[in-house]
């Protein structure tokens, strides 16, 4: 299987997972004791902060933490990746990131769905509006995926414009014999 393929089907993989993972929260209700412990009401998110506030917290922070964590253990990948035979390794393609340098991969990895969160969050929430208009935030959110894409196709590296920053990259895992 090429390897942009194999890339980007272990991070549909992921996505996925962590999109689950917040839905079976959501869904059973694990953060309603926490919102009326807060005195957090319906109304608290007619506010574009206070929405965003709370998406960060318990939506992209776990997510962030989901890539980082696993990212930086001895595994060196996530679930998707570790399916599709990848890991994320330093500068010295053996050791895998230390768990700050992962988080910050996975920040900049992930900023192009906060400018979303943030364009649909800010200066209100857009589905509070009658008419929201073109939010201009998640338009850059989408050409800074394909900077993304373009630099992992344009580098004989096969690094995106991030794992360049941070000096990661992204290989095929060594089969152990």
């Amino acid at each position: 299987m090429p390897y942009l393929l194999r890339r980007s089907l272990a991070y549909l993989i992921d996505c996925t997972i962590a999109f689950l993972g917040v839905v079976l929260v959501l869904q059973a209700g694990i953060l309603k004791p926490l919102r009326s412990h807060w005195g957090i009401t319906d109304e608290w998110f007619h506010s574009g902060v206070h929405t965003e506030l709370y998406t960060l917290l318990t939506i992209s922070l776990p997510v962030w933490l989901y890539f980082s964590l696993l990212e930086a253990s001895a595994r060196k990948a996530a679930f998707g990746k570790q399916l599709m035979g990848l890991e994320v390794v330093g500068k010295d393609e053996k050791a895998g990131l230390p768990f700050k340098t992962s988080f910050f991969r996975t920040v900049l990895k992930l900023l192009p769905w906060e400018m979303v969160h943030l364009g649909l969050n800010l200066p209100s929430p857009a589905y509070f509006e009658d008419e929201p208009g073109l939010r201009i935030l998640p338009v850059f959110g989408l050409l800074l995926i394909a900077l993304y894409l373009w630099s992992l196709l344009r580098n004989h590296r096969r690094q995106t414009v991030y794992d360049q920053l941070l000096g990661a990259y992204v290989i095929q895992k060594e089969k152990k014999e």
